[in-house]
């Protein structure tokens, strides 16, 4: 097994396939060693996920191609494509995604439920997200659920947009 203790993605692919297993902890402080001892004999459960995407190559960041920069200067050209947000956009391949976790237990979701009220042109706009989540095995784990929401352009009416 790898422990990986760094401050930002590295690349993974061109050794990972060696190791039984990669636990990214990135800086997570000083009981790190003891956490990471924890989850690697089972004493504890993993449930957290990526907060970044992990690339297969350096070259394929949004930002590479701004960096160095030229005269001590960096474009930030990419715009909001950034991290995940570029690596969809692109359709490129990744090692791991953005939200990617592992556990020693597996959970099922069930019972998906969307109530909207208001409107954002009141700006009183609600949604609620609700779903039904189970542990199936008997282990005891904690799993992260996650949504994902884009937003889009309202259509001015007229334009012959669906």
């Amino acid at each position: 097994m790898v422990v990986l203790a760094n401050g930002s993605t590295v690349r993974l692919s061109s050794w990972e396939h060696h190791a039984s297993a990669v636990l990214e902890c990135w800086l997570a402080g000083q009981a790190a060693g003891g956490a990471a001892a924890d989850l690697q004999v089972g004493a504890a459960n993993p449930s957290g996920c990526l907060a970044e995407t992990l690339p297969l190559r350096l070259e394929d960041n949004s930002s590479y191609v701004n960096f160095p920069g030229d005269s001590g200067h960096v474009r930030d050209g990419e715009g909001i494509f950034v991290g995940y947000r570029g690596y969809d956009a692109t359709d490129t391949p990744v090692s791991y995604p953005f939200g990617h976790g592992l556990s020693y237990t597996t959970f099922d979701y069930s019972d998906l439920a969307v109530t909207v009220t208001g409107s954002h042109v009141t700006d009183d706009l609600r949604i609620t997200v609700s779903c039904q989540v189970r542990n199936t095995v008997d282990r005891a784990g904690k799993e992260v659920v996650q949504l994902c929401l884009t937003t889009c352009r309202p259509v001015s009416p007229g334009r012959g947009e669906t």
